[in-house]
């Protein structure tokens, strides 16, 4: 069977997730696909990959299971976690988890000017300060719009 599962996280949170593989198999593979389609192999046959090791992500292995651990989570953390297992791969079940992470940025509020029109827990990380100036800019010119259909309406 395939597993997939979506988890979304703020940016500086600590983050756990698990992948139990087969008990008879030889090989794990435990890798990240960031949004850009790019590929890290972070695990390969219980030996941790050098070249992708960053302070934040931990891969422990207790039996035949592996526990990730992201602390903290950034931005880089988003994308695709995948664990697979050479015995579920010889006998072609597919057995494959794959774990997508959402990366959210901790937001208040969105304040337009004095007043407070929304409380906002996140934003999209992706976005840039640019975008959200632009989307804000729009975001409160259709709330203003919106204001003055109803003070026309209430007014009728």
């Amino acid at each position: 069977c395939k597993i997939s599962l979506e988890i979304y996280a703020y940016t500086g949170q600590t983050l756990e997730f698990r992948c139990q593989t087969n008990e008879t198999s030889r090989f794990t593979r435990i890798s990240h696909q960031l949004d850009n389609g790019t590929v890290e192999t972070l695990l390969s046959n219980d030996h941790f990959n050098i070249q992708y090791q960053r302070s934040e992500i931990h891969i422990v292995k207790y039996n035949n299971i592996y526990i990730i651990r992201i602390d903290p989570v950034k931005y880089h953390s988003a994308g695709v976690y995948t664990c697979e297992d050479d015995v579920s791969a010889q006998n072609h079940q597919n057995h494959v988890a794959n774990v997508t992470l959402r990366v959210l940025e901790r937001k208040n509020g969105i304040k337009f000017g004095q007043w407070k029109f929304a409380k906002v827990p996140y934003l999209p990380a992706s976005l840039t300060s640019n975008a959200l100036k632009h989307k804000f800019a729009s975001m409160e010119n259709l709330i203003l719009a919106l204001f003055l259909l109803i003070l026309r309406q209430i007014s009728k």
